[in-house]
């Protein structure tokens, strides 16, 4: 397996700033002609579509008010994103247009279900982008080693502070404790929880690498160094 997301430094949403907002094709753009790898956010949409975006919410990003789940492909070119001309772009165009690698955080479908995790599936074997699939839920990247045992996967985690979860729920993610189901390729964690013994041990005795978000600085570059193998950055050139 080619570790391209331990050797080259991951751009988050994109090398994002002025005229390139997050998530956009131009920031992925940015990205690829500066030699870095691109994270970015998938969501399901109306239709079975995907859409590249993080909220749940379009205000942030657009300034307009509504759900991501409600959004149809064909008006998302008249939704532009604030910062640029950008418009929210689906994954089947940046698979076109993008052939640096792509990490790709899947966000689950309230749904349940998997209809999601099949479309995103079905784009890679169509398109054979340079990908891997990454969740902070396992049961997303579960399905992705039994139903594609050849794309890399990586569980996210963090402290999982203040989120709207059961006390059982941030103590077991936090502590990966679906490694053994997951069998990730690798680890990506937040910086700001690092060190963490569990993930110090994952690395350390089970040889799976870690990745290290958000990294926004040197002083940040130079704690992952000490306790992860690659970083996930935006705010500066690292």
């Amino acid at each position: 397996m080619d570790q391209w997301f331990v050797k080259m430094p991951i751009a988050h949403r994109g090398l994002h700033g002025e005229g390139a907002p997050e998530n956009s094709i131009a920031a992925f753009l940015a990205a690829q002609e500066a030699g870095y790898a691109i994270e970015l956010d998938i969501q399901p949409i109306k239709g079975g579509s995907i859409v590249v975006f993080h909220d749940d919410t379009l205000f942030r990003a657009t300034g307009l008010n509504g759900f991501t789940c409600d959004l149809e492909a064909t008006n998302l070119k008249n939704i532009p994103l604030l910062g640029g001309a950008e418009t929210l772009p689906l994954l089947e165009t940046v698979f076109e247009r993008i052939k640096a690698p792509i990490y790709i955080d899947v966000k689950r479908s309230r749904n349940g279900d998997y209809r999601l995790e099949q479309r995103l599936l079905a784009l890679i074997r169509h398109f054979n982008p340079t990908v891997a699939v990454a969740s902070f839920d396992p049961k997303t990247l579960i399905w992705f080693r039994q139903n594609a045992p050849d794309i890399p996967r990586g569980i996210i985690s963090c402290s999982f502070k203040g989120e709207d979860r059961s006390a059982w729920e941030r103590y077991r993610l936090r502590r990966l404790f679906d490694l053994g189901e997951i069998k990730p390729a690798f680890i990506s964690y937040e910086l700001a929880s690092l060190p963490f013994w569990r993930v110090t041990i994952a690395r350390k005795l089970y040889k799976i690498p870690v990745l290290a978000w958000t990294v926004s600085s040197e002083a940040d570059m130079q704690k992952a160094a000490k306790y992860a193998d690659n970083i996930v950055f935006e705010g500066f050139a690292p």
